[in-house]
């Protein structure tokens, strides 16, 4: 039943938002960012560290509710932020969400990885990840050549022209972005 349950949340966050049928991701534009260890979210606790072939990582989803599920993901670095204070870097992330039953199928997030700087311009020693969700809109469904799905992306030119318009949304934001803040536990 539970297993049920995980892949309808998967098909039903793949269907409100960006993704495609394949992986457009292609092995020269990964790049796996520097995240080992656990990252704590609102209802769930995401696992970062399994390097895997191809510039693959996989993850280890652990909801409150105790369920646990291994996603594996590509990264594609988009956009790199220093400034005195900390350094941010923004990653499309393209998660393998493929069920037996549905066949073939990829959900598409952005992620922001923060790392502060100390006054000497060194870098601090934990970051925090901010994950925002590519729901479907007018806008970046303008960018897919698919007229019969919604935000269904089959190229990769494509999926990066509506990420190019979602960061000038969030230099200049027109609607509130929809966000989760992460951090990685404190140890006692």
């Amino acid at each position: 039943m539970r297993r049920l349950v995980l892949v309808a949340l998967a098909i039903t966050l793949a269907s409100c938002g960006w993704s495609s049928a394949t992986r457009l991701i292609p092995l020269s534009e990964r790049a796996v960012p520097q995240l080992s260890g656990e990252y704590v979210f609102a209802g769930r606790t995401v696992t970062y560290g399994r390097k895997l072939g191809g510039s693959l990582m996989e993850l280890i989803v652990r909801t409150s509710e105790g369920d646990t599920s291994r996603k594996v993901v590509a990264f594609d670095h988009v956009r790199h932020v220093h400034d005195d204070y900390e350094m941010r870097d923004f990653y499309l992330v393209e998660t393998d969400v493929s069920t037996p039953e549905n066949g073939s199928n990829f959900a598409y997030q952005l992620i922001e990885v923060t790392q502060g700087l100390d006054e000497d311009g060194s870098r601090l020693p934990d970051k925090t990840i901010r994950e925002y969700r590519l729901n479907c809109s007018d806008a970046s469904d303008g960018f897919d050549n698919n007229p019969d799905e919604r935000c269904r992306f089959s190229r990769y030119a494509d999926v990066m022209a509506a990420v190019r318009d979602v960061l000038v949304w969030m230099d200049d934001p027109r609607i509130p972005l929809m966000s989760d803040h992460g951090s990685q536990p404190k140890e006692d």
